[in-house]
């Protein structure tokens, strides 16, 4: 079951989720579970605050460390990938300039590529976001200068 709500037990810096990953990195897999559980009680957000800090990926970053990543939660990831690298190539056509959070480690693109990088087969998903992210730094004109892209 997915949700687009915030539930603030999916973000790692506070609640569940955050608590789960401090067991599993102490080897607590008992009590992790208990935490996880507790995370995902009323869905996994895929919204647009989904991002490697909070959600569906950051779930899978949490279980990925677990070693206990699933298909479903693959999936979702997929889907919040897609969504935001289709919203930045609709940005990018129309030529207005990306958000910082569009790219960014904690809630863009990068975040996301990385994750995407701790699967064992890498497919053309991460090809495209990769190729996303490089065109970023092609310049653009912005009030008659070149500037890079983000």
């Amino acid at each position: 079951m997915t949700t687009t709500t915030t539930p603030r037990t999916q973000d790692l810096s506070e609640g569940a989720l955050g608590t789960a990953l401090l067991d599993i990195e102490r080897g607590d897999l008992r009590t992790a579970h208990r935490h996880l559980a507790q995370a995902v009680a009323q869905g996994v957000s895929t919204g647009s605050n989904a991002s490697l800090f909070h959600g569906a990926p950051a779930l899978k970053f949490v279980l990925t460390r677990a070693q206990r990543a699933r298909n479903d939660i693959r999936e979702a990831v997929d889907r919040v990938v897609d969504a935001r690298l289709a919203a930045a190539r609709r940005r990018q056509a129309s030529g207005a300039r990306p958000y910082l959070a569009e790219w960014d480690l904690i809630r863009g693109l990068t975040g996301l590529a990385a994750l995407l990088l701790t699967r064992s087969t890498h497919t053309a998903r991460l090809t495209d976001v990769l190729t996303y992210l490089v065109s970023l730094s092609h310049p653009v004109q912005l009030q008659g200068r070149k500037v890079p892209g983000w």
